[in-house]
């Protein structure tokens, strides 16, 4: 059930920030705007896609020893090929594969930092009142 609890945290939180920061990368490498939605819809399908395979790989034991660098590696291709597929311009640019790597790649860097922070601001919280 913890497990799962993990899933359910990182679609409601970690999805929307990654997404944010995704839009803004893609503006800083690629030179156009995307939609929000639109990248928040290839953030959306490309956990949906790695959190079944993990699960997945988990419920049938393979590759047991490796499975957070394996989900981590598969969430990273999955979200590079989400992003070349779906994410366009207003004017229908799209990303290159190399370029959606780089946005993948920071977009799930910064989710972690963002998710770091969000729980030591939770554990300060805590700590003041209780």
């Amino acid at each position: 059930m913890n497990r799962y609890l993990f899933y359910v945290l990182g679609l409601f939180i970690v999805v929307p920030i990654g997404a944010l920061i995704a839009e803004y990368v893609i503006i800083w490498i690629a030179g156009f705007k995307p939609r929000y939605t639109k990248v928040l819809i290839s953030t959306i399908v490309a956990y949906a896609i790695a959190s079944v395979i993990g699960i997945a790989f988990c419920e049938f034991g393979l590759f047991h020893d490796v499975f957070r660098g394996f989900q981590l590696l598969a969430g990273w291709v999955t979200l590079t090929c989400t992003h070349i597929n779906m994410v366009r311009s207003e004017a229908g640019n799209i990303l290159s594969p190399a370029k959606a790597m780089v946005v993948a790649l920071c977009q799930m860097i910064s989710a972690f930092v963002a998710l770091i922070l969000i729980f030591f601001l939770v554990l300060i919280v805590k700590r003041v009142f209780l």
